[in-house]
């Protein structure tokens, strides 16, 4: 049954007995209404993503439905189903973007710009490459870490795509991979922030925004200069002024250009780190054309759209 259905309210029938779950729906007339707006909302994406999406909509819905029981907060679960149809579809700085799992999974491009096609195919490569059992939203537990480690049981791993920055010429994400390898310790994290160009096909190099070696001297400075100031050491092998100059480790804006911590240590352990460095700090080292387009539109809200 919940193979075929995309919600209970608009079929369910309450004169026969069903699963637990079904019966708490039919029992509490609340829980039947929030259901119902989930059928509603639901349907209407299915008709507004147009058939390149429905496939990928319909997935999730069914992950969903798949990850529900009768031990969960029934209530919390189809309120939160219900803001991410809603917010299914957003607009950023006059980009048009589809979210068909909130932040699970990358958002697709909407909006007919050059570089949408080839940005969206990554997408589609994404899906493709995530195992099944981290499909749907929140911690998934996976049987084990490989053949490396073949005594190591991972209880969660959890894959986040957050937008840094936005616009009809640049698009800038931070991937965040989380997870905990036994119940006792504690969650490491670790990012990648991935860049492409919107106004033409192609990701964003770093000779796009350099076209020389001068930036690496800025970036090493206010590097440095954080460490003073927090009173960190530098790792022993120089490993967080080499990473700092790894475009990966580059969230883009348009005030600043903000280096990230992404699993190096400054001393206190494996903690998220961000050094914004403002562009004008890069003076004349920084390519103007870069410059003028990813200054042309504010940042997006902290938390993303």
């Amino acid at each position: 049954m919940l193979a075929g259905r995309a919600a209970w309210a608009g079929g369910l029938d309450c004169s026969r007995t069903g699963s637990r779950v079904e019966q708490r729906l039919c029992a509490d007339g609340a829980l039947r209404q929030l259901d119902q707006q989930i059928e509603d909302v639901y349907q209407r994406q299915l008709t507004e993503v147009g058939e390149a999406y429905r496939p990928r909509l319909q997935a999730v819905q069914q992950a969903w439905l798949g990850s529900l029981s009768d031990e969960a907060d029934l209530r919390g679960a189809l309120r939160g189903r219900l803001e991410r149809l809603r917010h299914a579809v957003v607009t950023v700085n006059s980009v048009s973007l589809l979210r068909l799992d909130g932040d699970a999974h990358p958002p697709y491009v909407l909006s007919p710009l050059p570089g949408a096609s080839v940005y969206n195919h990554w997408v589609d490569r994404v899906w493709q490459e995530l195992p099944d059992d981290l499909a749907g939203t929140g911690p998934r537990p996976v049987p084990a870490c490989g053949r490396d480690a073949p005594h190591c049981d991972r209880v969660m791993v959890r894959r986040r795509y957050l937008i840094d920055y936005v616009s009809p010429e640049v698009l800038s994400l931070d991937a965040v991979l989380s997870e905990q390898v036994r119940q006792a310790d504690p969650v490491a994290s670790s990012e990648q922030h991935l860049h492409w160009w919107l106004s033409r096909p192609g990701q964003i190099r770093s000779v796009d925004l350099f076209p020389g070696e001068a930036y690496r001297r800025v970036i090493t400075a206010q590097v440095r200069h954080y460490l003073h100031d927090e009173h960190e050491v530098e790792n022993a092998d120089g490993s967080a002024l080499r990473d700092a100059q790894n475009p990966a480790s580059w969230a883009l804006g348009a005030r600043a250009l903000t280096v990230t911590g992404q699993g190096y240590d400054y001393g206190m352990g494996p903690a998220h780190v961000e050094i914004p460095i403002p562009w004008k700090l890069f003076a004349d080292t920084v390519d103007a054309h870069f410059l003028d387009r990813i200054q042309r539109y504010p940042d997006p809200p902290a938390a993303g759209p």
